[in-house]
């Protein structure tokens, strides 16, 4: 089989705002172009590789994307439908179960479902999730207590730079 590899860059869209009555530019990733196209049902990949960070501890966000309706790609004006996830892929059962988690009452009855969704997702298999779990960053050895959060966000608040009065401003 023959692998091509297609970056993307930057998109910039003009619009016009008619609350202020200007034109505005908005300017968004091209991965972003992609998903609202795919959700329209044309595509030009087969597979697409997205670095996509967890910023929740909250399993929900992560599987609501693959939902056909709790995705973030709204609704097509003309049909009425909701756009489907980047994968194109749908499931009934699926969306059951997030809807279940969404309502539940308890945390078992929430994570029953999660649990459950999940399991459809991973036999079914529209994506599949590499995970990696690694955070590099190059600090300085000026710096110390440097740490980093469970979700890879720098942690600064002990952090004491050496010689620190080197970077002052200097007094006239």
């Amino acid at each position: 089989f023959k692998v091509t590899v297609k970056t993307v860059s930057t998109v910039s869209t003009k619009i016009t705002d008619t609350t202020l009555e200007e034109e505005k530019t908005i300017i968004d990733s091209s991965i972003q172009t992609l998903i609202k196209e795919a959700s329209y049902g044309k595509r030009d990949f087969d597979v697409i590789a997205v670095d996509w960070n967890m910023y929740s501890k909250d399993p929900i966000v992560a599987l609501s994307a693959f939902t056909s309706h709790m995705n973030g790609n709204g609704t097509d004006i003309e049909t009425g439908k909701a756009r489907l996830n980047i994968s194109g892929w749908s499931s009934m059962d699926y969306d059951q179960y997030i809807n279940k988690a969404f309502r539940a009452k308890t945390d078992e009855e929430r994570n029953e479902a999660l649990i459950a969704a999940e399991k459809i997702l991973l036999e079914e298999a529209p994506v599949i999730p590499v995970l990696y779990n690694q955070n590099f960053a190059f600090v300085s050895s000026d710096l110390s207590s440097v740490s980093f959060d469970g979700l890879g966000h720098f942690v600064l608040t002990k952090v004491k730079q050496k010689n620190y009065e080197n970077y002052l401003p200097k007094e006239d």
